[in-house]
């Protein structure tokens, strides 16, 4: 009965169970697209990067950047490393005790040349995955986090 009342009014004393006391990272909305011409060929696209630290931490996070890649579906083959993008906020970001924060990525083509023989591997029709590794300055261990599988816009 008490966990119904937790439930119903958020009431006084009842106790919180997000266990995040070092930054959960996932990826949401990821696109992404493939532009060939004579010259060469490219990929763009964005994704956000949800930061989550729970009530429990004992202090803020700051959460650095080391590397983004694409690569496919089952995460045996890197198509593209490192990714090289910009991000809204900047790295370092600091995450607050029991905050989120969403950070906008976003990678050009201009940036992102790569050989025309990737084409086969960004277009599988498994799709493809970001993957990324960051520090969290709360824990002592590199943290990695990837998307789902999504397919690439453009493909020949």
């Amino acid at each position: 009965m008490g966990a119904l009342w937790c439930t119903l009014g958020g009431v006084v004393g009842c106790p919180n169970t997000d266990a995040a006391v070092f930054v959960d990272l996932s990826i949401e909305n990821p696109s992404a697209a493939v532009q060939t011409s004579v010259l060469a060929t490219a990929v763009s696209g964005s994704f956000d990067l949800l930061l989550h630290l729970g009530p429990r931490a004992t202090d803020s996070s700051e959460v650095t950047l080391r590397e983004l890649s694409i690569m496919n579906d089952d995460l045996t083959t890197t198509v593209v490393s490192p990714l090289a993008v910009t991000t809204d906020p900047a790295f370092p970001v600091t995450v607050a005790v029991d905050s989120d924060v969403v950070v906008n990525i976003e990678f050009a083509a201009a940036d992102n040349e790569v050989e025309a023989s990737a084409v086969d591997l960004l277009c599988d029709p498994g799709g493809i995955v970001i993957s990324g590794a960051f520090d969290d300055s709360l824990e002592d261990a590199l943290k990695s986090v990837s998307s789902w599988p999504f397919q690439v816009s453009g493909c020949p």
